[in-house]
């Protein structure tokens, strides 16, 4: 039996419903006074197709909203001298963090880096000429590489902050949820071989648990912080034993 197997896979698609639910929530950022509407939905055509990519399970226009939605409670906790402007560019890098994503990736730069120049490309092409916001938007997308505050940053720590729980905010999400979530992680790893998928995310869950937080902000660490590393235990309990396909393939090659 497969890990997929295992957590009852249930395949999640991108679906026409997803790109609706959001798109006026990237609409609502630029207002038609000062940007040219159709500047502004052909660059949301592009995130949606590139996030609608049948290659994708978890990086889907859902967890972009989920994104969205943990940015808008933690905006309701923390106030920021720039408002308007930080929450725009924590809204921009939400969208386009994930733009350039392929486990399989051959490219000298990461999935993020590719991602943030994207982002930076399509926000000049809407008339965004900020070099702070272009800034904000280019260093939040590079922090998901990482997950870890950089005090060298313009982004502020608690800006920061923000984005990178708003991205892991899954880990502490209700079990059926999380475990859809584990679920559709594997299915973007499904190239990957049985062992080596297990040894990874196995890693990846245990790095986590040795943080003494996985939450940066205060308002994450109260809501999400037991529940993140329940959920965590409860898949590692499953990664860390070998499938009976492993085994029965152990006892007939003893040798490997």
């Amino acid at each position: 039996m497969t890990y997929i197997q295992e957590l009852d896979l249930i395949e999640r698609m991108c679906t026409m419903n997803e790109k609706e639910a959001i798109m006026n929530r990237w609409l609502n950022l630029f207002p038609f006074e000062d940007y040219e509407r159709n500047k502004v939905v052909a660059v949301y055509d592009k995130i949606v197709e590139s996030y609608c990519s049948p290659t994708r399970h978890h990086h889907t226009m859902n967890h972009i909203e989920f994104m969205l939605d943990r940015i808008d409670e933690m905006f309701n906790i923390y106030q920021f001298d720039d408002q308007p402007h930080q929450k725009f560019a924590l809204y921009c890098a939400a969208f386009f963090h994930d733009i350039v994503y392929d486990p399989q990736t051959t490219h000298e730069l990461s999935d993020e880096e590719l991602s943030a120049d994207v982002a930076i490309q399509c926000l000049k092409d809407i008339g965004i000429t900020s070099v702070k916001v272009l800034e904000h938007v280019y260093e939040l997308i590079i922090l998901t590489k990482t997950h870890q505050i950089d005090n060298t940053y313009l982004s502020s720590t608690t800006m920061q902050a923000i984005m990178v729980d708003s991205d892991i905010a899954v880990l502490g999400a209700h079990r059926e949820d999380y475990l859809q979530y584990a679920k559709n992680i594997a299915l973007e790893y499904d190239f990957v071989g049985e062992r080596d998928f297990r040894a990874g995310r196995a890693k990846f869950l245990h790095d986590i648990l040795s943080r003494e937080a996985i939450f940066n902000t205060e308002y994450m660490r109260q809501l999400y912080e037991a529940d993140a590393r329940l959920n965590i235990r409860t898949e590692v309990a499953v990664l860390d034993k070998l499938s009976i396909d492993d085994l029965l393939n152990d006892v007939a090659n003893p040798e490997g």
